[in-house]
């Protein structure tokens, strides 16, 4: 029975400082000047969705009516996703705040996507703005903010216990959980 206590002990602990990070990454968000970038990073804190698939998504597969975000296997310009399904994904509360903020300032006459590049097109980096989030929260150098992210999203929805893994593995379109 001991070894079971100290065990949740060490995973509460995990937990608690995966929600510190994610605290300082949120405050660091909130103060950096790119809120283009720092909208990026909260989304990818809030959905567990893929840099890839941030960068691919266009307004229309936002559904605000349904609450839902669409990942297509095909994404604009004929890149395959990175799992090549197709995936919906709920819209939690957080992640639809952050997108009606983003569509308030959308020009779909400039770009279809939610975040796009300079020139309307896919945007194709975010790491000069993504690491000095980063390191203003505090986080090592060689920190990958959106895929560090995604892997935060995933321990922390597992911790819950709400999700078992058959269903995360759906939610994040992973192939084989290791």
């Amino acid at each position: 029975m001991l070894l079971h206590g100290n065990m949740f002990l060490v995973i509460l602990l995990n937990f608690n400082i995966a929600l510190i990070i994610i605290r300082a990454f949120l405050d660091a968000c909130d103060k950096d000047v790119n809120q283009e970038v720092a909208d990026m990073i909260r989304l990818a804190i809030v959905t567990g969705l893929r840099r890839g698939s941030i960068f691919d998504l266009v307004w229309k597969h936002v559904n605000f009516q349904k609450n839902q975000i669409e990942i297509k296997s095909i994404a604009p310009g004929g890149r395959h996703s990175k799992s090549g399904k197709q995936i919906i994904i709920p819209m939690s509360e957080m992640a639809k705040e952050i997108l009606l903020r983003r569509w308030e300032t959308a020009d779909l006459n400039f770009s279809p996507y939610v975040f796009p590049g300079k020139d309307g097109g896919r945007r194709v980096s975010t790491t000069k703005a993504a690491r000095r989030i980063a390191q203003t929260a505090g986080l090592p150098d060689d920190f990958r903010p959106l895929h560090g992210l995604r892997h935060s999203f995933a321990t922390n929805l597992a911790d819950t216990g709400q999700v078992d893994m058959y269903q995360l593995q759906k939610l994040l379109a992973i192939k084989r959980l290791k």
